[in-house]
């Protein structure tokens, strides 16, 4: 079964209502323009506050090499993930894992995925010529149609809730990132969704067990 990611944790009462229900990884937003963006003071707090056995996942944005230093010593068991135009020597330069998002706009998605060897995993993600992420909007998941879901992990964002999760783990991709379905607003979680969503993920996970 696939791993899952909520992504765009942006307050204490958002944090506490997603760990409940255990997810694999929390998504921090560290990108100004993003309605998810969280800055280092949260992250001193959240960082009292995230379970154990939760990983948390740090989203940069063309970011400079101290911020990113500064974010590690912040909480030094983050996962990075690079969301700009950043190179894999850029990424790769931290010495930690890092996953990296491509945008997928047609077939040619393909041919990105190579120019980052060292990635521990590809975020696969709608691609828009206004935003960096956090659209709510699906690609053609057709597109992934023959991906070598073997050589390299891959994690699908963009879209994915509620109402297609179970298309989304058919898929057999590693990871599923959920982000702006479990809101009201853009950066505005809600309870009631996160709640609704667990509780039909994990039915669904017994279901096919």
């Amino acid at each position: 079964m696939s791993k899952i990611k909520v992504c765009g944790i942006n307050d204490l009462s958002c944090l506490d209502s997603v760990q409940k229900f255990k997810p694999d990884y929390l998504g921090f937003i560290t990108y100004q323009n993003s309605p998810r963006y969280i800055d280092t003071n949260f992250l001193k707090q959240a960082q009292e506050f995230i379970d154990d056995e939760i990983t948390p996942v740090i989203v940069f944005v063309n970011e400079k090499i101290s911020f990113v230093n500064e974010i590690i010593n912040i909480i030094p068991n983050a996962l990075l993930q690079f969301h700009g135009n950043e190179t894999d020597e850029f990424c790769a330069q931290f010495n930690r894992p890092y996953w990296k998002a491509i945008h997928v706009k047609d077939e040619t998605f393909v041919d990105k995925i190579n120019l980052y060897p060292n990635a521990d995993a590809i975020l696969l993600e709608s691609y828009s010529p206004q935003a960096s992420g956090g659209t709510g909007k699906r690609f053609n998941w057709d597109l992934l149609n023959g991906l070598e879901k073997d050589k390299k992990k891959f994690i699908l964002a963009g879209g994915v809730g509620n109402n297609n999760f179970e298309s989304a783990l058919k898929l057999g991709l590693w990871c599923l990132d959920v982000n702006s379905s479990l809101e009201t607003s853009p950066g505005k979680k809600s309870e009631k969704k996160i709640k609704e969503f667990f509780q039909n993920l994990r039915n669904y996970e017994k279901q096919v067990q």
